[in-house]
């Protein structure tokens, strides 16, 4: 059982009213994922649990991941751990869908001039944290770093973005994750992630010659995932080398295990499609070329 503290901060975390708490458990709230819904949101659909967990149920399948990790992340700041005397009901979504990739296999070419030329970036002038400001929350614990600086030894590099922003990184410090961590954390590892953020498009395909695609290709591969898989790009940047990094509005496990396939056969790397994969940091300077891992397109 939750005591009236922990009520109390699990209302003001999810902003409900205090008031409220004077309800029996559970009472009905807005889902905080209305927009994931595929289908008509009604008054009565979303419960939230608040005697133990704390729960939130949505009657909605689409939202169900998105609300199994907000549930983690309130757990954790209410109670100090993930669990709950009754765990979350996960729902793992459809099944890969491989017919589509397929599909795109057959017909990646004529996608591609299709989208070609839809999108011409161009450099914006940011600092790293003023990026990731624009991306994340304040409180949100944030790697940033080298790529394999991860461990005890490098638990100083894992820091709130207010931390951040009062201190930030030297410029060759050029990889973070599209994730955020549980407090404490000092491995950059799946068991430390507590709510991801983004899902990372990076195009490992390469042409004829063995050398990357263009980067008009990279950029129609990228309006294509918003045109026709509906992904919500918030920004692009440039390795600082040869590739192009998409960064995407997290669309949860479910939907990137029914679409991973098709993002692979259009020639995405599943590398940077992982939890707690280092990826580019926008901003700071590639230790490899010495090149400015600019930043080339930011939706605000």
């Amino acid at each position: 059982m939750l005591n009236d503290r922990q009520v109390r901060k699990t209302f003001q975390l999810l902003e409900i009213p205090l008031e409220r708490m004077n309800e029996s458990s559970p009472i009905y709230i807005p889902c905080p994922y209305q927009e994931k819904h595929t289908k008509p949101t009604k008054g009565r659909d979303c419960q939230l649990y608040f005697n133990d967990g704390p729960n939130i149920f949505c009657f909605h399948e689409s939202c169900r991941e998105a609300l199994k990790e907000l549930c983690d992340f309130v757990r954790f700041e209410v109670t100090g751990s993930a669990r709950g005397e009754y765990e979350f009901r996960v729902y793992l979504g459809p099944r890969p869908n491989n017919e589509l990739a397929e599909q795109i296999k057959e017909t990646r070419e004529e996608l591609l001039g299709k989208f070609r030329g839809k999108l011409s970036p161009e450099p914006v002038k940011i600092s790293s944290i003023e990026l990731l400001s624009q991306l994340f929350k304040p409180k949100d614990i944030l790697w940033i770093g080298q790529e394999f600086q991860t461990g005890p030894k490098y638990a100083h590099q894992f820091r709130t973005l207010e931390e951040w922003v009062k201190t930030p990184p030297p410029p060759n410090w050029d990889f973070t994750t599209g994730a955020t961590f549980w407090p404490g954390s000092c491995n950059r590892n799946n068991e430390s992630v507590a709510q991801r953020r983004y899902l990372i498009l990076e195009s490992d395909r390469k042409d004829p010659a063995g050398n990357p695609v263009s980067q008009e290709e990279q950029w129609a591969m990228l309006v294509w995932t918003q045109a026709e898989l509906h992904l919500k790009l918030k920004a692009i940047l440039f390795s600082g080398n040869k590739s192009h990094h998409g960064w995407a509005l997290w669309p949860g496990e479910s939907w990137l295990r029914e679409y991973q396939a098709a993002l692979e056969a259009m020639g995405f790397d599943p590398g940077t499609m992982r939890k707690s994969q280092p990826v580019r940091l926008g901003g700071a300077i590639n230790l490899k070329t010495r090149k400015r891992q600019e930043v080339l397109w930011l939706r605000k």
